[in-house]
């Protein structure tokens, strides 16, 4: 016989579960960058190789300074690392393991992701001793940098929750398929 509380007893969410809610909150919590980058949508620009961050191009807006450009990626880094955690627990459960393929895959982007911040780390320090090598002239206080663009528009919106709910839905149907 079963008591008051045991009837009642709410289930603690698993692992997994956790990792995921952890993965979504901070997903949910990124701001789009300059210009409607979001990160965690595009986390690797293609035309930031050799210094492509530092020029201008027409879905980025302005260019990136170099400390910009390693804020960014080190906020897709972490993204990357959390659904990294949340994939390979499904995928070591043995419960779930077609979520095993975006384990390469994630590993794959953070690699990327890593290559692109020591490009970006190399062209900081050699700014720093050109820097200190031949010291500029004194120049007027720039103006501050124009501000992050925080507001998203309907067009660039956030659809990683909706791509997430039709892979879901598709795997979904695709396992009601086989058993019947």
């Amino acid at each position: 016989m079963r008591t008051s509380t045991q009837k009642y007893a709410i289930e603690s969410p698993t692992e997994a579960e956790s990792l995921q809610h952890i993965y979504n909150t901070y997903v949910n919590s990124v701001k789009v960058y300059k210009i409607g980058m979001n990160p965690m949508l595009m986390p690797t620009p293609s035309w930031w190789s050799n210094g492509g961050w530092t020029i201008s191009h027409k879905h980025s807006g302005n260019p990136y300074t170099h400390a910009e450009a390693l804020d960014y990626l080190n906020i897709a880094e972490k993204g990357f690392k959390l659904a990294l955690a949340w994939r390979v627990n499904q995928c070591d459960g043995g419960k779930e393991p077609h979520y095993c393929s975006y384990v390469s895959d994630i590993q794959g982007t953070l690699s990327q992701i890593h290559g692109l911040q020591n490009n970006v780390r190399d062209a900081i320090n050699k700014q720093l001793k050109v820097d200190t090598i031949i010291p500029e002239p004194a120049l007027p206080t720039p103006e501050p940098p124009a501000p992050v663009v925080e507001q998203v528009t309907e067009k660039t919106g956030n659809y990683f929750p909706i791509i997430i709910g039709v892979i879901v839905a598709i795997v979904i149907i695709i396992i009601l398929l086989r058993r019947a």
